[in-house]
Formats: structure tokens, C-alpha cells, sequence
């Protein structure tokens, strides 16, 4: 790898028009790149990774220049998400402000790591319509274009991410915040400072940051460039418990998450253990990548019977991957006996039995995409059966210690009968004795568009090598106050601005903030930990609230962005 050599101006921007495989009307969408180079120390790295960028939509009938807007609304996505993550809401927010009179912006960040995403297969496949040139770009060695897919990184190939932190992340996005809107003045009256899953938490970071470092001055203040806030299946704090107001029980606990960040950090991260989120099996970049070469199929081809489980090589990560996703039982996950990879998908199909949320284990990866068709379904007994999920205080608990819900699952019975999709206004499913594991209220998500965010280009719908150390830094919510730490000093910003907290009804972050919240409340019973003025959207699950469909199967358009828009503009002036 090598640094960016060429004679670039610091903060050079490059505006990329983008021409949508579906294009939404009365918005445009462009690829907005900054020049900004990583610091030696940083290590070595490909030269892409010079450049921050994001998705920007606005208003075709809008004012080009991003001050003349009436307000412009910047997210940072979720753990593993990118640019396009918020592509289906980024448009609605468009549209329906424009509706209201208002002509707005929505910039959607993505993260240094991105820089790192091999998108030759997918878009080769995109321009070609057919998803194995992808699959033998990846996995069968095939060149494009003279260039040889190098494998997904891990170790030292990827070393510099280690100084990719959340710090780093916080400069980027305050740089994309000061070039896109210069005038301080302007950022304080229209920018709205939000995010999705992690990226609210960095939000409340970025707000408490002091950019120069100097206690005696305010203007450089994260919250200073931020009107107000919000956060989609997330909170925003800078010091949850108010820890820094108690100088023995903050110090404690602040010096243990300092020490957990310092020492992980040195583990993980400094050794080149783990520069990136990677456990070897299931949490994956090649995991996340499978999902993009799924979604290709799906979009390409959603009704034909897919091969894509039988083309993909064994691998381990690919093979307990797939059964830990796919399997129906303990006993299927153990024996393997019937392999998961012999049941026979449609390419949506499949699509929908590693998202939905009646198929999927992890609820950080649930969307209300619809059911499955075709051939009979049984309850999915793996990892939690359903019965026992639903009983009082085991469910719950189980929900915690597994990262998953007790939502019904649902699974193929038949490895020789095609299994097919229904979309989100198809449903409900039935298990094969005819009851129903799903509703139409709990469904919300076009799988058709959605698996169109996942591979339509040149910005990425997964950060799939997220860094490590960004990870580590989600500690600031233990309060340390030393090392990095020292500069997250405006510990009180989080009600200095109004704030939109909204979460799924049947989303990740609502239980684990509400069951936090009688602890945290004790120690800071100005600020709950569970904004009590949340708004909860009925049926919607972790990923629903930025992909929701525009119309949803009561007939209504969808509501997060509705309430976005108001916020936005019950919360800004001109």
C-alpha cells in the first residue's frame, strides 16, 4: 500500500453525479469526496483512503449551494453500515420537506474504512445483469478489467486501521460539515447532527468534542456546528450516567473504561490482532460482502432459483456462517444433516432468509422485508425457541446474552421443494399447519429496493472492515476522562440542542436502553438514559427505520421520515 503522492490541495472536493438503478423523483443524488490525507503516523494505506465521503441528496428544484438550503440534515450510519445505508430514507426526507415547502439536503457519511471495498465484482455484474461474473471475480479468480480480487484483508494488511478511530472519524465529519457549509452562522441555524445504531453514539462524541483541545475556548465546540440533534434506533449522550460530576464514582469507573480502551486497544488493534471487526466465523468482512453478492443476486434476478449457496466455496466462516443463519435446529446447526446449503431458494428468497426478522438471528441485522413462499415453513427452533423466548423474564434475558429476539422464526422444511419471497405487502406467512408468524404491521421493508442500496455504486451500502478502534471508543459512555478522552469536555452538550430520538417497536436499542435506564436515572435523573419523548414506531425493526418503504401496508407513507422533516423544520430558521 501506498500514500497519496500527487499534489493535492488539502479539502479538494469531488461532486460525482449518481445515476440510480432507481431513480427517486424530485431528488438529486451525487458522490461527494474530500482530499483530506491521513498523517504518516497513520501508517501505510492505499491512496483511496486520503478521501472522506458521503452520499448527498437534495432537492432537484433546490438551490445548488448546500447554504442556500433550508436545512441540511448529516448522519453517520451504524456499525457496519455506509453511505447507502440511509439512501431510502435520505430520499423521502427530500421529497416530503419539498413537499412541505422547504428545500432541503441530506449527506449520509461514510467511514475511512470504506476505502477498502472491492466493488470491481459487483459492479461488473451490475453492468453485465448477471451476478456469477461477481461470484467468479471473488471466489473463483477471475480478472476484470486487469485487476485480481486480493482476498478480504485482515491482519496487516489492514494495520493502519488501528489509528482509524473515533476520533479520526470525528475530524472527517466535522471536515465534510465545514467545507460543505463555511459560515459558522449558517451550520448553528440549518445543520441537524444525527445517526443510526452506532452512529448515534458517535454523535453524542462528536458533540462533546473540543476540536482545539483548549478549555478556554467554546467555538470549536462539536455541538456548535450541530442545530440539533437526532438518532434512529440509537440515543445520544456524551455522559450518560453524569459521571463526571462525581469525582470518586466517576473516577472508578471513567479509569476502568480508559484502561479497557488503552489495553483492548494495544490487544486488538496495535498488534494487528484485529484492526477490523473480525472474530473468524459469522463476524466477517467477508461475512458482510456475502450479503452484498446476495443482494446482487436478489436485484438481478429475484425469481429465478439461486446457486449462489452452492458456487460459494467451504470455507470455514462461510460454512458455520450459513448454518449459523440458516439453520432451523440444533440439531440441523450440529449435524449439518440436511445441509443448509442443499434447500433450494428463489435469489430473494434467500435474500429474505438472511434479513427478515423471522429468519434472521441477529437483531441488529432485522428488517421487515415480508415471508417466505413456495414450499411449507416450521417454527426455527435455533438459537431460542420461540416458546421459550416468550416466557416472562427467560425471554428477555436470553435476548440480551444472545444479541437476538424472540420474534416467531420461521424456516424451509423441504430441501426439494423451491422456497420463494413474498415482499412486504405480500405477507403474512404461514408456518405449514396454517398459523402465521408474521403480520402485515410488522413488516415495512421493499426487499426489492432495499437489495438496490445494497449494490448500487460507487458508494457502499457495508463498511464491511469496521474499524476496531472506532469500536473501542464507544467506551466514552463509561466516563473516562483521561489519554483521547481528555478533549470530550462538554460532557452537558446533549441538551444544549433539541433532540429526535426514535426507535422500532420491535428494534435492538429500545429494550437495551430501557432496561438500563432505572440504573442510569439514579445516577442522572436529569437526563434518562430512555428519552421518556422517544418516538416508537409501530411494528419496525433495527434496520426499518432508515429503509422503510415509502408506503407501508396500512396504505400510509412511512412516518420516520415524516417526523424528520418536522423536527427539522420546527427546529430551524433562516
Amino acid at each position: 500500500m501506498a500514500s497519496q503522492a500527487t499534489a493535492i490541495e488539502v479539502g479538494t472536493r469531488k461532486e460525482v453525479a449518481v445515476q440510480s438503478l432507481n431513480p427517486a423523483p424530485g431528488v438529486i443524488e451525487s458522490y461527494v469526496s474530500l482530499y483530506s490525507p491521513l498523517p504518516a503516523s497513520v501508517g501505510a494505506h492505499p491512496e483511496a483512503c486520503d478521501w472522506i465521503s458521503y452520499m448527498r441528496y437534495r432537492d432537484a428544484k433546490g438551490p445548488a449551494n448546500s447554504s442556500d438550503a433550508d436545512i441540511v440534515y448529516t448522519a453517520q450510519p451504524g456499525l457496519r453500515g455506509a453511505s447507502m445505508t440511509y439512501d431510502i430514507l435520505a430520499r423521502q426526507v427530500v421529497q416530503k420537506a419539498a413537499a412541505a415547502g422547504k428545500h432541503v439536503e441530506f449527506w449520509s457519511m461514510s467511514r475511512r474504512g470504506t476505502c477498502l471495498v472491492d466493488r470491481t465484482g459487483l459492479d461488473a455484474g451490475l453492468a453485465q445483469r448477471d451476478y456469477h461474473v461477481a461470484i467468479d471475480y471473488y471466489y473463483k479468480g477471475k480478472i476484470i478489467d486487469g485487476k485480481k480480487f486480493a482476498g478480504f484483508l485482515k491482519g496487516p494488511q489492514i494495520g493502519f486501521l488501528k489509528n482509524i478511530d473515533g476520533v479520526q472519524v470525528l475530524k472527517d465529519w466535522r471536515l465534510a460539515m465545514t467545507e460543505g457549509l463555511p459560515d459558522p452562522a449558517v451550520r448553528a441555524r440549518k445543520l441537524i447532527c444525527g445517526g443510526q445504531s452506532m452512529g448515534g453514539w458517535l454523535t453524542g462524541l462528536f458533540i462533546g468534542w473540543d476540536f482545539d483541545g483548549d478549555p478556554t475556548t467554546t467555538d470549536d465546540a462539536g455541538y456548535k456546528n450541530c442545530r440539533a440533534y437526532f438518532a434512529h434506533e440509537s440515543f445520544i449522550h456524551t455522559d450518560p450516567a453524569d459521571l463526571s460530576e462525581k469525582p470518586v464514582l466517576g473516577g472508578i469507573v471513567g479509569g476502568i473504561g480508559n484502561l479497557l480502551n488503552t489495553s483492548l486497544g494495544a490487544l486488538l488493534t496495535n498488534t494487528e490482532l484485529m484492526p477490523a471487526l473480525d472474530l473468524g466465523v459469522v463476524i466477517t468482512p467477508e461475512t458482510w460482502f456475502l450479503f452484498n453478492l446476495t443482494a446482487l443476486a436478489a436485484y438481478l434476478e429475484p425469481d429465478a432459483e439461486s446457486d449462489l449457496l452452492r458456487q460459494l466455496p467451504h470455507t470455514p466462516n462461510l460454512d458455520t456462517t450459513l448454518k449459523v443463519f440458516l439453520s432451523s435446529s440444533y440439531l440441523q446447526f450440529t449435524t449439518g444433516i440436511p445441509d443448509v446449503r442443499s434447500f433450494r431458494y428463489t435469489n430473494e428468497a434467500l435474500l429474505g432468509a438472511l434479513f427478515d426478522n423471522n429468519s434472521q438471528i441477529l437483531g441488529l441485522l432485522h428488517a421487515g422485508v415480508g415471508s417466505f413462499g413456495g414450499g411449507p415453513v416450521k417454527d426455527k427452533t435455533f438459537p431460542i425457541p420461540s416458546q421459550l423466548g416468550s416466557l416472562p423474564l427467560v425471554g428477555p434475558l436470553l435476548e440480551q446474552i444472545l444479541h437476538t429476539n424472540t420474534d416467531r422464526k420461521a424456516a424451509p422444511m423441504n430441501p426439494f421443494v423451491l422456497t420463494t419471497w413474498r415482499n412486504y405487502r405480500q405477507i403474512p406467512g404461514r408456518f405449514w399447519y396454517g398459523g402465521e408468524y408474521t403480520t402485515p404491521d410488522d413488516e415495512s421493508v421493499d426487499i426489492h429496493d432495499y437489495a438496490r442500496t445494497m449494490v448500487e455504486g460507487p458508494a457502499s451500502h457495508a463498511d464491511i472492515y469496521v474499524s476496531m478502534a472506532t469500536v473501542l471508543d464507544n467506551l466514552y459512555f463509561l466516563g473516562p476522562r483521561h489519554g483521547k478522552f481528555e478533549n470530550l469536555r462538554y460532557r452537558n452538550a446533549a441538551t444544549l440542542r433539541p433532540r429526535d430520538i426514535t426507535y422500532g417497536e420491535h428494534g435492538e436499542i429500545q429494550r437495551v436502553t430501557s432496561a438500563l435506564d432505572p440504573f442510569i436515572t439514579i445516577l442522572n435523573p436529569d437526563d434518562p438514559f430512555y428519552a421518556t419523548n422517544a418516538v416508537v414506531f409501530k411494528g419496525f425493526h433495527h434496520l426499518d427505520i432508515t429503509g422503510g418503504a415509502p408506503i407501508q401496508n396500512d396504505g400510509q407513507p412511512e412516518k420516520v421520515s415524516q417526523n424528520l422533516v418536522q423536527f427539522g423544520i420546527a427546529n430551524t430558521s433562516n
